[in-house]
């Protein structure tokens, strides 16, 4: 630990790139560093706003850096080499001077504990190339990393319009359609989930109300100067810069997190420097000033304002959708399957990956697809009961669409029958027929509607199949009595 002893680590430590914290194992000590580190504070920054006492705090900073946790600028070989040396003054340095020139190679790549822990095999035989093998890959082990904007290429203040133009950009290139009749192996999966995910986010940003919550929870980067724009949709970016704060700015901060005034943080700086003589102006340290409850209560809502802001947006997106996960589950227990299903849907928007939450999911809609499916079968009745055919065959077929069953699929059919629209009433008949070949209803359905269509032979077939399953039904022997007229 000797070496981050040393006091010429001034620079700021760069916060650590998309790390999964569920499969860490830190002690309480690291692991409260780490939420420190926030790339604009400095070493000496991150001792005081801990408050571990300075060996507790570096110990636990030499020990994530010997883990590859996070990067700090100077330090030693991390594969147990010496250490970097600095070149003397006057020769250039062999890293960039700009950390952002450093991360323009990583852009699109998945984080280096991702990389490790499913590396990118491709496949023989597929019909894709290793090309877009390996950015199909990057992409879906990148989806509960990247940012909603990241994922779409937007910016903050972006507008409906703007979301849906970038949805028809993106989506492109992972459409289904754009694959169909090739072999793609395991990539037919992961294809589905992006581009299932991709669809879910839209929808959820196209909300005014949805994106502006999403927005206020962003902390905007500042853009590089210079920078060219590129037309292209490039892959997906896991990682995100830090903004640079001037001093000023990182003293307010420290001081917000420690309840402290920027003159009571230069005052304890220069204490653990051994400069124990207080600047013109600034407070006496021998003694801490008396702190009010209205303030403590300001230092306790500043301290939570902060540990929000400095949240990832993966854990700020796992919150958001175990919230509607809740509520749910709520909705679903009282019978809102409505209510619950899209609040399931949004739970699975924030957390793809989360199996529980798609298995919830997928019951909440079913049942919300069999109570609308019931809503328009009653409709459809009372529509049928009056002599509207034309309406209730539209409520029949709609009910049929969301509950797909025997019964609603034939009642479509015979109330289409009565209308013009023949070439439907077969169709939805016939569908009838495939969930149950045996079933005497279906068949009978399909006989009228080949009877309706001038088909009189078809309609024989259908009928002789219903009265071979049973001879004494009497529906079938009236219908059969009105085939043999028509095939006259």
């Amino acid at each position: 630990m000797s070496w981050i002893q040393n006091h010429s680590f001034r620079s700021a430590v760069p916060a650590p790139q998309s790390i999964d914290f569920a499969g860490l194992a830190l002690s309480p000590e690291e692991g409260f560093v780490l939420s420190r580190v926030d790339g604009h504070a400095t070493i000496d920054e991150i001792c005081m706003v801990t408050g571990l006492g300075e060996d507790t705090t570096l110990g636990a900073l030499a020990r994530l850096y010997e883990s590859k946790l996070i990067q700090i600028p100077g330090g030693p070989a991390q594969n147990g080499g010496a250490s970097k040396e600095s070149p003397p003054k006057g020769e250039p340095k062999d890293q960039p001077k700009d950390q952002d020139e450093a991360q323009d190679d990583t852009q699109g790549a998945p984080t280096e504990a991702e990389a490790e822990a499913v590396p990118f095999v491709p496949e023989e035989g597929l019909d894709i190339s290793e090309k877009k093998q390996q950015e199909i890959h990057t992409q879906y082990y990148a989806l509960e990393n990247v940012g909603f904007y990241e994922l779409l290429h937007l910016e903050v203040g972006c507008t409906t319009k703007d979301v849906q133009r970038a949805y028809r950009k993106v989506s492109m290139r992972y459409h289904p359609d754009r694959f169909f009749g090739k072999k793609l192996g395991s990539y037919t999966a992961k294809l589905e989930a992006i581009f299932r995910h991709i669809t879910n986010v839209v929808e959820y940003l196209s909300d005014d109300d949805e994106r502006a919550t999403f927005e206020a929870t962003l902390v905007p980067d500042e853009p590089e100067a210079d920078s060219p724009v590129s037309e292209e949709v490039e892959p997906i970016s896991v990682r995100r810069r830090p903004r640079q704060l001037s001093k000023k700015d990182r003293l307010r901060r420290l001081g917000g997190v420690m309840g402290m005034s920027t003159q009571e943080v230069q005052a304890a700086a220069r204490k653990r420097k051994g400069k124990t003589t207080p600047a013109a102006g600034s407070l006496r340290t021998d003694k801490a000033p008396e702190v009010s409850a209205e303030r403590k209560a300001r230092i306790k809502k500043r301290r939570r304002k902060q540990t929000q802001q400095i949240m990832s947006p993966m854990v700020q997106r796992r919150a958001k959708a175990k919230r509607h996960y809740d509520e749910g589950i709520k909705a679903l227990l009282a019978g809102n399957f409505a209510a619950a299903a899209s609040n399931l849907k949004l739970a699975t928007t924030f957390d793809p990956k989360n199996e529980e939450y798609r298995e919830k999911e997928q019951i909440a809609t079913s049942r919300a697809r069999e109570g609308s499916a019931t809503a328009y079968a009653k409709r459809a009745s009372f529509e049928e009961s009056v002599g509207r055919w034309d309406e209730a065959a539209r409520l029949y077929c709609m009910a049929a669409e969301r509950n797909p069953t025997v019964e609603l699929f034939c009642r479509a059919a015979d109330a289409l029958s009565k209308g013009e629209d023949l070439k439907r009433a077969v169709e939805y008949a016939t569908r009838a027929k495939d969930l149950e070949p045996n079933s005497i209803q279906a068949r009978l359905s399909l006989g009228n509607a080949y009877l309706s269509a001038a088909m009189p032979k078809n309609a024989r077939r259908e009928v002789e199949y219903a009265l071979n399953l049973d001879s004494d039904h009497s529906l079938a022997k009236t219908l059969m009595k009105e085939v043999k007229k028509a095939d006259r």
